[in-house]
This record gives structure tokens, C-alpha cells and sequence, in this order.
């Protein structure tokens, strides 16, 4: 695990501690995030052989989209399209050339309004060199079902149902061609399942020192106390701790993917948060 932090403090006055500043360049990007809280995000169906080979896509189908009733926020949904195999498709063209994602995580949420096919429930990977690798995954229910996938070799299968090995499964994350989160799961063309909060993230490396900010949020009978940072590098998440003085005791209060966390102000004194980025 790597995790970099930095303090900040905080008082009715304004601002005090350790670490203030906050980080106005663009960073880098940790993880490619689709919360599809907007629009579909160029994610689509693609209709597949059933079985496999999986690759190349017989097909392709729009997603309907909603603002709202997603794992948080809004979501994309298809009704089965076909007597084959459908799956949701991530656009790879979105993501970094020659990006290495062995040792990473996809995370995602997933439901589906039928699950009596069972032969299916898969993440699917094919590599530059057209070799398919299967992740088994838990197959959804009606509701929203948390998904996280280590990108390691032990947790897909070929095609032939054997595990591969450290080279080929390299040759595969090393270059994706494509990656289909199965959709599949009603034994006849009935289903209807959804897809949300759907994040790729790269193998874990040392992260920097975010660079905190603290402000004034709430309303004077109900104070809070605002911090922010950028972006951080390589960090899949922050968390949050309260000290009890400037190199005080931290006690955590929460963690996030996003970049900035509020709490309510307690008593009138100083304040002292900590933000460490973390990637494990």
C-alpha cells in the first residue's frame, strides 16, 4: 500500500496548520471513472457469439440512459437486443496507448432483472493479439451489486477454461483491444440489465502529498469546515482523518474518490484534518 498525506488546520478566523495550498494545475489522470450521470459516456452493447469467441462484436447497440435510480446517480441500461450474447463495452479509445493494466482494479456496479442464465457472468478481455481472457464475476441481482476485480492473473480463465500465464495474460492487459462487462443473464430474451460507476485504475504506484485547502462551508448557525486538493497521481482514494493537535493523535472520520470532503465544525477552537492519498 502507498498512501502520501499532508495536514491542514482550521479555525473561526480563517485558516491555520500545516500543509495549506491547493492544487490549481491539471493532473494526471489516477483512473478512467464513468459515472454516467449525464450521458452514456461513449460506453455502448455489443452483441457477441454465444459461448465465444467473443471477439469481434457481431454487433452494436445503443445504451438508454438515466439521470437517476443508478448505484449513485445516473446510469445506462439495455433490454436484450438479440438471441445471442450482449455486453456492455467499454471504449477503449478513450484510454492512454500502450497503457499496462496488469496489477490494476474495474470496479463497477451491476443489476439485472433476470439471472437463470448462468453460463455467462464474465468480464471479458481481448488482447491486441486477439487472445480472450474471462474473469468469472457473481451474477447480479435486481439490485445494484458492488463489483471489484483485481487485474491479476489468477482471477481469469482462456477460453479453454485454463488459467494463463504471467506472459500471455501480460500480452492481454498490456494491450487491450477490448473489455465487455457481460450483460447477459436471462435464459430467454427477456432481460433488462444496468451498468454504473464503472472505474479502471492502473497497478498502484508511490503517490505524492496532496495539497490541501480548508474553507468555510455550512451556515453560521451550523458550520462546516470544507477541504480540498487535486488530484493525485496513481491515488485510488483519500482518506480523511481528524487530529486532536497539530501532530496529534489522526482518527479516521471517512474516505473518497473525489477531492474534497466537508465536516461539521466542533467547538470554537483550531482544527486539524488530514488527507492521505492512498492506492492499495
Amino acid at each position: 500500500m502507498n498512501t502520501r498525506h499532508s495536514i491542514a488546520g482550521w479555525g473561526r478566523s480563517g485558516l491555520a496548520g500545516l500543509g495549506l495550498g491547493l492544487l490549481l494545475v491539471s493532473a494526471p489522470r489516477a483512473a478512467w471513472h464513468w459515472s454516467f450521470d449525464t450521458d452514456p459516456q461513449g460506453w455502448v452493447v455489443a452483441d457477441l457469439d454465444t459461448a465465444g469467441p467473443y471477439y469481434p462484436p457481431l454487433a452494436q447497440y445503443s445504451l438508454s440512459h438515466s439521470t437517476a435510480g443508478g448505484c449513485v446517480g445516473g446510469h445506462v441500461q439495455r433490454a436484450d437486443p438479440s438471441s445471442n450474447s450482449y455486453a456492455f463495452s467499454l471504449p477503449v479509445e478513450q484510454l492512454p496507448e500502450n497503457q499496462d493494466w496488469s496489477g490494476g482494479r474495474l470496479t463497477f456496479c451491476l443489476r439485472s432483472t433476470h439471472s437463470n442464465w448462468t453460463s455467462e457472468s464474465f468480464v471479458i478481455v481481448v488482447g491486441g493479439n486477439g487472445t480472450v481472457l474471462r474473469a468469472p464475476i457473481p451474477l447480479p441481482s435486481p439490485a445494484w451489486s458492488s463489483y471489484d476485480l483485481a487485474l491479476e492473473p489468477q482471477n481469469f480463465i482462456l477460453m479453454n477454461g485454463a488459467q494463463p500465464d504471467a506472459a500471455t495474460f501480460q500480452s492481454v492487459l498490456g494491450q487491450v483491444e477490448a473489455l465487455f462487462i457481460m450483460a447477459e443473464y436471462g435464459a430467454a430474451v427477456q432481460e433488462t440489465t444496468g451498468l454504473d460507476e464503472v472505474r479502471l485504475r492502473p497497478a498502484c504506484q508511490p503517490v505524492d502529498v496532496p495539497l490541501v485547502l480548508a474553507e468555510t462551508a455550512g451556515t453560521p448557525e451550523a458550520p462546516r469546515v470544507r477541504l480540498a486538493w487535486g488530484e493525485v497521481p496513481g491515488a485510488w482514494d483519500y482518506e480523511i482523518l481528524q487530529l486532536d493537535g497539530a501532530w496529534g493523535v489522526a482518527t479516521p472520520v471517512g474516505s473518497t474518490v473525489s477531492t474534497q470532503w466537508e465536516l461539521p465544525v466542533e467547538g470554537p477552537g483550531l482544527g486539524f484534518y488530514q488527507v492521505r492519498a492512498r492506492c492499495e
